[in-house]
């Protein structure tokens, strides 16, 4: 810009709140151009610098007589995309989690790994392969600049500055891009409306819908979904279970425990296919037919159930990284085994994994002596519908009797595939102990997320599995996504020991009142699935209080307690799984293993 046409005693009404380029740069090219075809004389613009590394600015600018360069490139329609996925949406990703670990600003969140690790993964997996080629740029090694320049601590940016005027960026900036994350950046944004971090410091929410938003998010308990409800922002979401699911484990693990989650997950095999055909989240049209939040969580979801919402990897980063972080460390999720031990094998098990093509985990043992059959016993397998009987238990353990007759209503946009008990009255709602009823006999996937919710979200059953002593067994999500049971995705999973043990204590011991006790066994011995599991491999006429689950990767599971007529009861566990997502599943598998279970133990 040269100064050729400017006056000396220019009048200056702009007055702009730092010294920094971007603003500033971009109007006065306008400015410039005005005044070379003899318009807007009279105007300037002023600079006030309010930080201390505005003087170093202005020492640079007096230097050269206030003169800059300016450089306007060609209109390129693939370049403003690329600024508004990778450098945008990226902000956008980062801020919330960031800020909620206790993070204030951008280079100092970047520079701790797993933050940094999450950003790399967005850049590579969600926004590059959105992107057309880029003249001159090399965006599969653009991540390295564009994060090298967040983690510099001489741009001192403000999470909070990322974090304003949300409500307007979202549907701008990641919307368009994030698929895989959009669960976690809409559920960390609600988190972050609250106005307050994981150390309970208080900090200022900036937005125009202000008002309506923070007062949503801060109704997470009573209603998970209350920020999703917000008309002007969000319509088809159909990521609903999965921002559950994340702003609860925000609310018990917080940030780093949803980045730690993600990370766990394997990599995709192909990390350049990017999921294609998606629902999308998008502002509210006229022109465009909205379900509610609770409808989208069965009637409304991606191309398949298995990639939901898959992991990042966690790659090698470029100066974007230092050997310790600053920010809380909250404690790690429970590893995938529960003993140092080398993991116990029996021939006659490994031949029905050979003969079934599957994984086995199998935990019994005989009350009465104590001997035990264990093999890979304390590896993890998704539990699927097998959460049921321990919801009825947490629900139990936790009211009074008279909340058995508590009426709950819910709509048919709850139901699914499953629900073939709550189905029938939708009308009328149902009691609690009705609900229990349908979820432990019928296994009505309705009625398990119903229980869920009474307790107030899966995150809930978890801390009452804490209690009873299990430190292995999560649940982080409604149906149908539990059963997902995708390999290596520690969500919603458990081990053969973990919930054996759990189904024990329940059962047999004094983890429930015995009235309390003895309603939730009656379920489970009249239970009406599972009569070709653990039921065909035990002899006629034994007692077996059990309850099923079963998912993809040909998931099966068994799990309860058998009465021998002339012993001690037993305690049976059986889990197993495939490998391929759509593998065909066999119940001999488990009936087989639970006869040879009976067998050796009596």
């Amino acid at each position: 810009m040269t100064a050729d046409h400017v006056d000396d005693d220019l009048f200056v009404p702009l007055l702009l709140a730092g010294v920094g380029g971007f603003h500033r740069a971009h109007q006065a090219v306008h400015l410039d151009e005005l005044m070379r075809r003899g318009l807007a004389t009279d105007f300037g613009i002023c600079g006030v610098g309010v930080l201390s590394g505005g003087r170093r600015r202005k020492e640079v600018l007096e230097a050269q007589d206030h003169l800059y360069t300016v450089v306007v490139k060609h209109p390129d329609s693939t370049r403003e995309p690329m600024k508004l996925r990778l450098l945008n949406a990226s902000h956008q990703a980062l801020g919330y989690l960031g800020h909620l670990a206790g993070y204030r600003l951008t280079h100092e969140v970047c520079r701790d790994p797993l933050f940094a690790s999450f950003l790399r993964w967005y850049a590579v997996r969600e926004a590059v392969p959105t992107l057309p080629p880029v003249p001159g740029v090399d965006l599969d090694r653009y991540a390295d600049p564009l994060l090298e320049r967040f983690s510099n601590a001489e741009v001192s940016d403000s999470l909070a500055r990322l974090c304003a005027d949300t409500s307007d960026r979202i549907p701008v900036f990641p919307l368009p891009v994030v698929r895989e994350n959009l669960a976690a950046v809409v559920a960390s944004w609600a988190r972050y409306a609250e106005g307050v971090d994981e150390r309970g410091r208080p900090f200022e929410v900036v937005d125009r819908l202000r008002e309506p938003l923070v007062a949503a998010a801060r109704r997470w308990r009573e209603d998970p979904l209350a920020f999703l409800r917000q008309r002007e922002l969000f319509g088809d979401a159909w990521f609903v279970a999965a921002y559950t699911a994340t702003l609860t484990t925000l609310h018990t693990r917080g940030a780093r425990g949803v980045l730690e989650d993600l990370a766990a997950r394997p990599a995709p095999q192909n990390p350049i296919d990017a999921p294609q055909d998606r629902g999308r989240c998008r502002l509210r049209s006229s022109s465009h037919p909205r379900a509610t939040p609770e409808a989208m969580m069965t009637t409304a979801r991606p191309a398949t159930r298995r990639t939901l919402l898959r992991t990042f990897a966690l790659l090698p980063l470029a100066g974007c990284s230092t050997p310790q972080s600053t920010a809380p460390q909250p404690t790690a999720p429970a590893p995938a085994t529960t003993s140092s031990a080398p993991p116990e094998r029996h021939e006659r098990l490994l031949d029905l994994e050979r003969k079934f093509d599957a994984r086995l985990g199998v935990y019994a043992v005989a009350t009465g002596t104590g001997a035990t059959i264990a093999h890979r016993a304390d590896e993890r397998f998704a539990f699927c519908s097998a959460f049921k009987g321990l919801a009825a238990a947490a629900v139990l353990h936790r009211n009074p009797a008279a909340h058995l007759d508590t009426v709950v209503t819910y709509t048919e946009a709850d139901l699914m595939a499953s629900s073939a008990i709550t189905r029938q009255h939708v009308a009328t709602g149902m009691t609690i102990r009705d609900l229990c009823d349908a979820a432990v006999r019928f296994s009505d996937g309705t009625a398990g997320n119903l229980l869920l919710r009474d307790l107030g979200g899966p995150a809930e059953l978890t801390a009452y599995l804490r209690d009873l002593g299990d430190d292995v067994t999560r649940m982080d999500r409604f149906e149908p996504h539990i059963v997902e049971a995708a390999p290596g995705d520690p969500r919603d999973t458990t081990t053969p020991r973990a919930i054996g043990t759990d189904y024990r204590r329940i059962v047999l011991e004094d983890a429930l009142p015995a009235d309390d006790r003895d309603f939730l066994r009656d379920l489970l011995e009249r239970g009406v699935a599972g009569a070709r599991r653990t039921r065909a491999g035990v002899p006629a006429g034994w007692r077996v209080a059990n309850k099923t689950g079963t998912g993809d990767h040909a998931t099966l599971n068994d799990i309860g307690v058998v009465w021998p007529p002339d012993s001690a009861p037993l305690l049976v566990s059986i889990m197993s799984s495939r490998s391929a997502a759509d593998a065909a599943y066999d119940e001999a598998l488990v009936s087989e293993t639970a006869a040879h279970v009976v067998d050796a133990l009596t």
